[in-house]
């Protein structure tokens, strides 16, 4: 996965195929049944993803137990929403269409990209 800063505070996110000849398809799911420990909450931001309810600590009912830190049943569109700023949009196109994610609540939509660029009013 690789991170571009765009203009105005933009940032894309790619998600290359390592081998391309296999054949792979992209998905949203990752799957690891290691728990995060602390370090990768404090060092890694990952505490503000058990702030907002996305992670959580898999020994929260065992107090003398070292707290370890799991993403379950997450979307990536979920995760995003924490790391974002209200009131932003993430965008992700997919062919002719682009998926918007609105930040902080709202329902997200399908817009054409055709028809968008046809209708969009250039200042």
């Amino acid at each position: 996965m690789q991170l571009i800063e765009l203009k105005n505070g933009y940032v894309e996110i790619q998600a290359i195929i390592d081998d391309p000849s296999c054949h792979e398809y992209f998905t949203e799911n990752c799957f690891s049944d290691n728990p995060l420990d602390g370090e990768e909450l404090t060092e890694h931001m990952m505490i503000l993803l058990v702030e907002a309810g996305v992670a959580y600590n898999i020994h929260q009912d065992e107090p003398d137990e070292t707290p370890k830190y799991i993403l379950e049943d997450v979307e990536v569109c979920q995760v995003l929403d924490v790391l974002c700023e209200k009131d932003t949009n993430i965008y992700s196109p997919w062919g002719s269409k682009c998926w918007v994610y609105p930040v902080g609540g709202g329902l997200p939509k399908t817009v054409d990209m055709l028809d968008a660029l046809l209708t969009l009013q250039a200042a």
